[in-house]
């Protein structure tokens, strides 16, 4: 008789494996745990404004859907419907409370690994990049081009518009597949929680830290940050020592280009926003292009860092769907909305 496991949906095979948030975030955890053995870099946790940046950021609209959820619960009980839909909204919700605090690891985890970088390798390929760029110059110069264009008929804060627009795609796919299309949040979860765990990783392979290195951004602000955390780079290569007192501070200022994760993890929106034919789907490629102009233009990342991203994001996306193909629930939920149209 085939033994089988409570962490496995009955069957055998690596994708019927019944939390692969957990898996992934044990497996970046143990990377972690590795690589600060071997550079002897300490593990920090985020100040109060660096926390307030990670949970706007990525999971507080996790946080929000199990919220949702929650008072859902609450008016379920007491409109007296049936304990089949109460135990269908506590498992989504319990799912989702899961969802919040295996991500919130998983970026406190990236974010760590991304400090210790110049401590892990020396490797730097940025003058390759950089030729690339070159290469392709007037490609760039037409996006620069774009950006300056747009920048004359908008106000001035659209330097804060690139991370606007990220979050803005993180709180809407993340609540609107948790409030209306429910059974497929777990598809965008997955594949945005594999960017973001495969990314540290990923940083390793090729490593750069930026255009700005050679040009000036059309961004003052950006500009400003990158100056400060070519500074932080500089403390920790010293001394990783230095990360004890003020890695705290500087949680976020870890420095890495290839791949753009901000491009990667916002393909994945994209891409689910036009399989499910969301109504989000204009608003998504009108950030998407933003998002893509501005990385450049101000010059946090090489044009080969786009493409790059977009590559690990389907990667994550097809990983995720295996997964989710493999959940007997999804693929009951799938079943039943069919017939619905049907």
């Amino acid at each position: 008789m085939r033994r089988e496991f409570w962490f496995f949906e009955g069957r055998p095979g690596f994708f019927r494996f019944r939390y692969p948030e957990v898996g992934a975030t044990a497996v970046l955890a143990a990377f972690a745990i590795y690589f600060s053995w071997l550079t002897t870099a300490p593990f920090v946790l985020p100040d109060l404004r660096a926390t307030w940046f990670i949970g706007f950021h990525y999971s507080l609209p996790l946080a929000m859907a199990a919220l949702w959820l929650a008072v859902a619960l609450y008016r379920l009980r007491r409109g007296g419907l049936g304990e089949a839909d109460g135990q269908r909204m506590r498992a989504q919700a319990g799912r989702i409370f899961s969802y919040f605090f295996t991500f919130s690891a998983v970026m406190v985890l990236h974010l760590n690994i991304k400090l210790w970088i110049p401590l892990i390798t020396t490797v730097r390929l940025d003058r390759f990049y950089y030729c690339i760029d070159l290469a392709f110059q007037p490609l760039i110069d037409a996006m620069i081009e774009t950006r300056e264009a747009i920048a004359q008929l908008t106000p001035e804060s659209i330097g804060s518009w690139y991370l606007l627009g990220f979050v803005t795609l993180f709180f809407a796919s993340f609540l609107y597949h948790a409030v209306v299309d429910q059974h497929r949040l777990r598809n965008v979860f997955l594949a945005v929680l594999f960017v973001e765990a495969a990314g540290p990783l990923t940083y390793l392979l090729a490593p750069a830290l930026g255009p700005f290195l050679f040009d000036t951004g059309l961004n003052v602000a950006s500009a400003s940050n990158q100056g400060v955390m070519r500074q932080v780079r500089a403390e920790i290569l010293a001394d990783p020592r230095w990360l004890a007192e003020w890695g705290s501070t500087y949680f976020i200022s870890g420095l890495a280009a290839m791949p753009s994760l901000h491009a990667g993890a916002s393909w994945v929106f994209v891409h689910y926003a036009i399989k499910y034919r969301t109504p989000l789907i204009p608003i998504y490629l009108i950030i998407y292009f933003w998002i893509l102009i501005e990385a450049v233009a101000t010059k946090w990342h090489y044009l080969i860092d786009l493409p790059v991203g977009v590559i690990l994001a389907i990667l994550c996306i097809w990983t995720s769907e295996c997964f989710c193909a493999a959940d007997p629930e999804a693929r009951e939920a799938e079943r039943l909305k069919a017939q619905r149209r049907a």
